[in-house]
Order: structure tokens, then C-alpha cells, then sequence
């Protein structure tokens, strides 16, 4: 414990004197800010065709009791037999937040979510999303959907 205290008085120390520093300078310290950040590059000129597609697979718990491992094997197979590797990349989460739709996966920038996969689901995902970059609806779901009550079932 009595590390943390110096730790913790040098990172705010650091963060001071950045806001010192960032402060000082009267006008000038806000027109160099300003050149900056016109030196970056808009997100127009971010190339999006040439940015890998990033696939996260879940192999949480609930994930991994539904054969999660046997989609991250599938996937990775079909991505090298497609000669995608250049254009996707794969990895794992602990977690993606929708255990009760085991096995989760998710494909960026897209943000797409596909649950209740199966090992043999995963060729018509890659050859459709990651190779043509068509999302398979009959895999997908929406976390963000909203739910449309039946007022037959209310009365």
C-alpha cells in the first residue's frame, strides 16, 4: 500500500503539468493546436476497402460449453482455404455479452453480430460476409432492435 500513494501522486503530478503546459502559450498555443490538427488525416481519406475485417469469437464459458472452440478452428481453416488472411484478421474475447445466444461471434467495422452458430455455419459466413461482405441474416442479431409488443396477447 504504501507504493500506491507515490504512484498515484506522480501520475497526478504528470497530469498537472501536461495541463500546465497545454495552457501556457496564449494565443499561439491555440493556433499550433489548430495546425495539428488539420495535419490528420479526415476520415474521408481513411481507405475503408483496404482495412482488415476484424472477426471476434467468443470462448466465455457459456460460449465454450457450446462448442466455441470448434468455430474459432472452422473459421480460421476457412479463412486461409478462402485466402482471406490479409483481410481478416481473427480473434477471441472473453466475453460479448450475449451468453444466452451462445455461440457469439462478431465481425467489424460492421459491428455484426451472429449467435447460435454452428462449425458448419461458418464457411457460408465467410464466403458471403468476409469474403463478399453480404451479412447472413438468417445468423444475425441485433442487440439494438426493439421489441413490438402484440396487443392480441395483452388483452
Amino acid at each position: 500500500m504504501g507504493r500506491e500513494a507515490p504512484a498515484s501522486k506522480r501520475r497526478d503530478s504528470r497530469r498537472r503539468r501536461k495541463r500546465q503546459t497545454s495552457s501556457q502559450g496564449g494565443e499561439n498555443a491555440g493556433h499550433a493546436r489548430s495546425e495539428s490538427v488539420e495535419a490528420e488525416p479526415t476520415a474521408s481519406a481513411w481507405d475503408e476497402e483496404n482495412r482488415p475485417r476484424r472477426v471476434f469469437v467468443c470462448i466465455g464459458p457459456s460460449c465454450s460449453d457450446q462448442k466455441s472452440r470448434g468455430i474459432l478452428t472452422e473459421l480460421k481453416k476457412q479463412i486461409e482455404r478462402q485466402e482471406l488472411t490479409d483481410r481478416v484478421h481473427v480473434y477471441t474475447a472473453t466475453c460479448l455479452s450475449h451468453c444466452l445466444r451462445a455461440p457469439v461471434m462478431q465481425v467489424y467495422p460492421e459491428g455484426t453480430f451472429y449467435c447460435n452458430i454452428l462449425p458448419r455455419d461458418v464457411r457460408t459466413i465467410v464466403s458471403e460476409h468476409l469474403e463478399r461482405g453480404q451479412a447472413v441474416e438468417h445468423f444475425t442479431y441485433d442487440p439494438f432492435a426493439t421489441i413490438s409488443w402484440n396487443d392480441e396477447i395483452d388483452s
